[in-house]
C-alpha cells in the first residue's frame, strides 16, 4: 500500500499517512478547507484501505494543529471512528494530540475526543510555541 503525503497550505494541515509505520499524522496551522469533503476524500479512502490491510499492531495518530473549522471536526471524528475497528480487532491505537500549553479549546477539544472514542487510547501532551 502506498503511503499518502498531501503538503500544508495556509488553509490546510499536511497530512502523512504512513502505512508500513502506522504512523498517521495532521500537523500544521489550521485546517479549513473550502470544501472539507473534497479536501478529506483521498484521506478517508487510504484510512478505509488501511483499515482492511494492514498487518500492523499498532497505529499512532499524531495531531497538531492550531486550528480546525467545525466541518474539519467532523471529518477527523469520522476518521477516529474509523480506526477504532482496528482497536475493535485486538490492534492498539493510539491518538497523541499535541496543543499549546495556554490553548484551552484544542486541550478541551482532546478531551471531547477522549469522551467520544471507546477503543483509542487519547493521550494529551502539551508543547510551547517554541517547540
Amino acid at each position: 500500500m502506498e503511503n499518502l503525503f498531501i503538503a500544508e497550505t495556509n488553509r490546510t494541515p499536511s497530512v502523512r499517512l504512513d502505512s508500513q509505520t502506522g504512523t498517521l499524522e495532521f500537523s500544521g496551522h489550521r485546517c479549513m478547507p473550502e470544501t472539507s469533503m473534497i479536501f478529506f476524500a483521498p484521506v478517508n479512502d487510504w484510512i478505509a484501505k488501511y483499515i482492511k490491510t494492514t498487518s500492523n499492531k499498532k497505529t499512532e495518530v499524531i495531531f497538531k494543529l492550531e486550528y480546525y473549522n467545525t466541518s474539519s471536526s467532523k471529518s477527523f471524528i469520522d476518521i477516529f471512528k474509523a480506526l477504532e475497528k482496528l482497536a475493535i480487532d485486538g490492534k492498539q491505537v493510539i491518538l497523541r494530540w499535541f496543543y499549546e500549553a495556554d490553548d484551552e479549546d484544542m486541550e478541551q477539544n482532546a478531551d471531547d475526543m477522549k469522551d467520544s472514542l471507546r477503543y483509542i487510547q487519547v493521550e494529551k501532551i502539551t508543547y510551547s510555541q517554541n517547540q
